[in-house]
């Protein structure tokens, strides 16, 4: 904020006499007096008419007012006077020589009085109008220093309503990515759902095994960090969060000494329906002005949100588990493929009859989205069923989404081998313009031969 220096122009006063009234004075009585007394007839030029001394009378009246006009007539009065007194003439009584002797002072007098009164009049005028257009300009500093602030309230208002606006689409494209029937996807979508809600520098996601919670996900971690990575079922944050199900705050001293530089919040991922924990939220590094009550009862949401959306993905993952046709790739399951294999072997063994593996697996040059890996899945699929038999029976495989098992009942290695390239050839014109960033592999592994061709 700029200050105005103001300048005080009062006039230097004694007595309640301008000090440059009385130095003017002083200096035209000096000059009058030695001029009187070396260059003239030294009588204090009682014969001139007018007087000089009506010089200073008038220009000190109409300058400074009626204080120094009625000095200025006094001390004319003195120099004239003062030691020049003349006699009585003989013609004139006293009365008149003394009205004589007082005439010219006397009208200096009234001249001061008159003169010096209208000026004073004048000088008080100019003084209340300095002062009310002194009033005026601060008055419009004020107004504008109001309006300045208004002005820029007005800017940050606008500014945090259109922030607000763009944090709750972003809190809602986050909420909606948290919602996902699978627990990686909703991790990712936690990662985005606690910035846009905290904006946490540093936090992390733990997960609940056996006796103990892991850090499944970190956000913001260097590689050097000091925080644990696990905390076993007798640390206290273990028994705070995952036990009593309570939200630790630094803020808090019982708190502070759990959480024991671990970080600023802990809370537990809970299903509220439930109250079954599948882990923990941690917030390691909060800015101080982010760490607000409104903080911690969001950050007890998001805990609930994510554990929520953690428990109906493990349903779901559960129940994914038990079925047998992949729906998005249209291939046999992933959970099926190791009993179906265990089977097949046993009875390619028990009949003797030839069985081959081939796994089909694909590498993305860079990371591929969701989106991307599921399309390269279905034209896996689209080629599997379009060359096998109807006796080959084509998986998902871990990773799912990554990597295919086909069970090739009754055909060898070389058979393998054929219908390897057969599957090359068509994955590689149906993939189009994903083909420069997809690379295929193939492996082929004969789980049983026939013994007559051994």
């Amino acid at each position: 904020m700029s200050s105005t220096r103001v300048e005080d122009d009062t006039p230097r006063e004694v007595f309640g006499l301008r000090v440059t009234a009385l130095v003017e004075m002083a200096i035209f009585f000096t000059i009058a007096l030695l001029l009187d007394r070396y260059a003239f007839d030294g009588d204090r030029f009682r014969e001139v008419a007018p007087h000089p001394f009506w010089a200073v009378v008038v220009l000190i009246s109409l300058q400074y007012g009626t204080n120094e006009g009625l000095l200025a007539a006094v001390a004319s009065s003195a120099a004239l006077l003062v030691g020049n007194v003349p006699p009585q003439p003989l013609a004139l009584d006293l009365f008149a020589y003394l009205f004589d002797l007082s005439k010219t002072p006397l009208m200096w007098a009234a001249t001061g009085l008159v003169v010096g009164e209208l000026r004073s009049r004048q000088l008080r005028e100019r003084a209340d109008l300095r002062k009310r257009l002194a009033e005026s300009e601060t008055q419009a500093q004020v107004i504008t220093a109001a309006f300045e602030g208004i002005s820029a309230a007005k800017d940050e208002l606008e500014a945090r309503i259109a922030g607000q606006f763009r944090t709750l689409l972003t809190v809602f494209r986050a909420a909606m990515a948290v919602e996902r029937l699978d627990v990686a996807g909703v991790f990712e979508g936690a990662n985005a759902l606690v910035a846009a809600i905290l904006n946490p520098e540093k936090f992390s996601i733990w997960l609940l095994k056996d006796a103990q919670i892991e850090m499944t996900r970190a956000f913001g971690w260097k590689d050097d960090e000091r925080y644990k990575r696990v905390f076993l079922d007798d640390h206290p944050l273990y028994r705070r969060t995952v036990v009593e199900r309570i939200v630790l705050c630094v803020a808090r001293v019982a708190d502070e000494k759990v959480l024991a530089g671990e970080g600023v919040l802990a809370g537990p991922l809970q299903d509220p329906e439930t109250d079954e924990v599948y882990g923990m939220l941690k917030i390691e590094v909060l800015g101080l002005l982010d760490l607000t009550p409104t903080t911690i009862e969001n950050f007890q949401l998001l805990c609930d949100w994510i554990g929520s959306n953690l428990a109906i993905a493990k349903r779901y993952e559960d129940a994914q588990s038990e079925r047998i046709l992949d729906p998005e790739a249209g291939l046999l399951s992933a959970q099926l493929f190791d009993r179906q294999k265990e089977f097949l072997v046993k009875l390619a063994e028990r009949v003797d009859f030839d069985l081959t593996m081939l796994i089909v697996g694909f590498e993305g040059e860079g990371e591929l989205s969701r989106d991307e890996a599921l399309s390269v899945g279905k034209i896996v699929a689209v080629a599997v069923g379009q060359w096998l038999r109807e006796t080959d029976l084509a998986f998902q495989w871990l990773p799912v989404g990554r990597r295919f098992a086909v069970l090739l009942p009754a055909t060898n290695g070389a058979g393998a081998r054929l219908v390897m390239r057969k599957l090359k050839d068509d994955i590689s014109i149906r993939l189009n313009v994903m083909a420069d960033r997809v690379r295929l592999t193939f492996e082929i592994e004969e789980l049983h031969r026939r013994e007559a061709k051994r």
